[in-house]
């Protein structure tokens, strides 16, 4: 089974990325007609791509490349967050399984989708904020804040729950059942 869970995520996560790297290769990322309206603003030539790749590159600097984004870089952003989700799924299933489970105990792929989730959705949180002009303690806030929301979910929410899960199986097996008073 651990086998298994390992090799889905893997093999979901190469195809996703050959995918991505496709996608990426074959469309823009920029939106054609804000970029061309900013060319006929700055008066750049059709065939002067030098400046054009100075134009862009001035625009990253300073962070306005958000603004000229089409949904082609968002559908690559879903692709490759889901990739990440998908390694670092397998890397945590791997490692849990190692270090922390026994023999016979199964890693819980809940967990690690879940905190393969928040890994990628940290590490773009990341970019998109320096791609947008925010300051360093604010990118370090924003992960911060993701580390955080895993460890309350972890503490408040996963304890309590399996708690009750366990309480309520102990009530389960404590209450005798019809056939132990029918044979007494």
């Amino acid at each position: 089974m651990f086998i298994r869970q390992i090799a889905v995520l893997l093999g979901l996560g190469i195809m996703l990325l050959l995918l991505g790297f496709y996608f990426v290769s074959v469309t823009s990322p920029f939106d054609n007609a804000k970029l061309q309206e900013y060319i006929e603003k700055n008066e750049i030539a059709q065939t002067d791509d030098e400046n054009l790749n100075n134009i862009i590159s001035e625009l990253i600097q300073e962070n306005k490349s958000i603004y000229y984004f089409s949904n082609n870089a968002f559908i690559a952003f879903i692709i490759f967050t889901l990739v990440i989700t998908c390694f670092a799924a397998v890397g945590h299933l791997f490692i849990d399984k190692l270090f922390f489970r026994e023999f016979y105990e199964t890693a819980s792929i809940y967990i690690a989708l879940r905190r393969g989730l928040l890994i990628a959705l940290s590490f773009f949180a990341a970019i998109y904020l320096s791609l947008s002009g925010s300051p360093t303690l604010e990118i370090i806030f924003s992960v911060a804040i993701i580390i955080a929301i895993e460890l309350l979910f972890t503490i408040f929410l996963q304890e309590p729950l399996s708690k009750l899960f366990v309480t309520h199986h102990k009530k389960i097996a404590e209450t005798p059942s019809a056939l132990d008073s029918a044979v007494s």
